[in-house]
């Protein structure tokens, strides 16, 4: 059965895309109110049934706080994921196909004196920032402000969905670099940069080829591009987050931006930005715990390692 379903891969896409076209604007146009109805029933399904990926998140929640949480809190942020999880796809399509200035006006922005700083030493600037909130909100409220927002994506295999997301992302503002090809990437994003533009960069997710940073206390490998961007250009790391305020309002915030004394060791030197925007990210996924993607594998290549040195 196996063999068969990879063979027909092809077929699955293409049918999928369509699907998946048509339900885009079908969504984009569904009245709010029937969204979130549809997404809290979903998440609470979704809970209750205990799927490969809520038994995830359970197991990343318990890994992560340890005793901090009694089970019953981790039930209840783990019910909260289940619902803002929804939420945020099925709004995406709104945001990809309304106008900016219509989001924006759901978005209220905070901390942009940290950034206009940043901005103004010329060397463009770093946005980290988390898979937390919906934060294809970013494009829309900050473009719409008069801040252009150029995001590093990586495209579905899907060239229907691709095609979709593509043009999506441009008229929500979220502009689109390619992740792939890396060197035309890299290549893209230094440009930016060197035009004194923002380039936001996500950087939660478990890397193998990554350095091990704490998250959560236990080691967690981590991206290096970042760093090693932000050292090659001298643009400056601003943390960048979006988070939920009720279901139709949301907050972007925007940090201060770090400052490192560094010395002249570029590994210890890499390793301490990196160090620092997973602390900042983990203080915001702290602030806002059911609104961050907990089915992600976070450390998967750190358990991976402990479990072959200890076996």
């Amino acid at each position: 059965m196996g063999k068969i379903w990879k063979k027909i891969r092809p077929i699955r896409h293409f049918v999928g895309g369509y699907i998946y076209s048509s339900l885009s604007v079908i969504l984009a146009w569904t009245p709010l109110f029937v969204i979130y109805g549809f997404a809290d029933l979903m998440g609470a399904i979704a809970f209750f049934a205990k799927t490969k990926y809520i038994r995830r998140i359970i197991d990343n929640l318990q890994y992560a706080y340890g005793n901090e949480k009694t089970p019953e809190d981790l039930s209840v942020i783990a019910r909260g994921v289940c619902k803002n999880l929804p939420r945020g796809f099925l709004e995406s399509f709104r945001i990809i196909y309304r106008p900016p200035e219509y989001i924006a006006k759901t978005v209220e922005i905070t901390g942009l004196e940290h950034l206009d700083n940043a901005l103004a030493k010329g060397k463009g600037v770093i946005a980290i920032s988390a898979h937390l909130g919906n934060f294809l909100i970013l494009g829309p409220a900050l473009g719409s402000a008069g801040y252009p927002y150029h995001v590093v994506v990586k495209d579905p295999p899907d060239k229907i969905m691709a095609k979709i997301w593509h043009k999506g992302q441009i008229n929500s503002l979220n502009l689109p670099i390619p992740a792939e090809p890396a060197v035309e990437c890299v290549n893209n994003v230094l440009q930016k940069l060197r035009e004194g533009k923002i380039v936001s960069l996500i950087v939660d997710e478990d890397r193998s080829r990554g350095v091990p940073v704490e998250f959560f206390g236990k080691p967690a490998y981590t991206a290096t591009g970042p760093a090693v961007i932000s050292q090659r250009s001298g643009a400056v790391l601003v943390p960048i987050f979006a988070v939920r305020e009720g279901k139709n309002r949301h907050r972007v915030i925007i940090e201060p931006a770090g400052e490192f004394n560094l010395g002249e060791d570029t590994a210890e030197n890499i390793a301490a930005i990196i160090s620092w925007c997973t602390h900042v990210i983990e203080k915001m996924i702290r602030q806002y715990p059911d609104q961050w993607t907990w089915f992600n594998a976070r450390w998967k290549t750190y358990q991976r390692k402990l479990g072959k040195n200890q076996s």
